[in-house]
């Protein structure tokens, strides 16, 4: 049997027997690595069947670089003391990255009580505030900025492939880097950021994957 073949076989296997054994017996820890081996499998069968690689031109790390230049002291300065008023999402929120990351073994496919939003964001991010040293305004305000960050970056990039323009890419990037709401939401301790960024990179992925003709990259996204 060729090797893609059993790649392709073996991932969608353990992505199938997962969700069933969810389903049947409930969450255990076997099945946070029945995803990662679909996945991993997936995408090496993908691989396989062609793709491309990535490459930067030394403008776009220049572009980027300027971005980083010009909106990190917007998004990080003095952070903990601005805005001086609290949210109170901010508060609610810490409250569930606290109370949903203590759990000894928490279900990461299951809803929380805030609105039923699903666990896993606050589980993470409550890790990686622990990480930084303790789920504290500053850190969970750091933690959103970095993916507001993020956001800027990968706006030039979506850009960046639509276009095929230097130029047009980074005055989309300033536009909505130096948008308000974004600004103001991203100094905060929530957690909105996170999913932008991640549909960003997912659009990026698949937008690459259709004008590449790449298998894996379009899987990916």
């Amino acid at each position: 049997m060729p090797k893609k073949i059993l790649f392709l076989i073996s991932g969608v296997f353990f992505g199938i027997i997962g969700p069933l054994i969810y389903y049947y017996r409930g969450y255990s820890e076997i099945l946070i690595l029945f995803w990662i081996l679909s996945f991993v499998l997936l995408t090496r069968f993908f691989i396989h069947r062609g793709g491309h690689s990535i490459r930067v031109s030394r403008a776009d790390l220049y572009a980027l670089a300027a971005l980083a230049i010009i909106f990190i002291p917007l998004y990080f300065w003095k952070i903990y003391t601005v805005p001086f008023q609290v949210n109170t999402d901010e508060i609610t929120i810490m409250y569930f990255m606290k109370k949903l990351s203590s759990v000894p073994h928490p279900d990461i496919f299951a809803l929380s009580d805030y609105f039923y939003f699903p666990s896993f964001i606050f589980i993470v991010l409550g890790w990686v505030g622990k990480l930084m040293g303790g789920i504290t305004l500053f850190h969970m305000r750091l933690i959103h900025a970095t993916f507001g960050l993020g956001i800027i970056f990968a706006t030039y990039i979506f850009f960046r492939l639509i276009f095929k323009d230097y130029f047009l890419a980074l005055a989309g990037a300033l536009i909505v880097g130096s948008n308000h709401a974004l600004v103001a939401i991203s100094r905060m301790a929530m957690r909105d950021n996170i999913a932008l960024f991640l549909t960003l990179l997912a659009f990026i992925f698949l937008l690459r994957g259709f004008q590449k003709r790449s298998s894996v990259e379009t899987y990916i996204g």
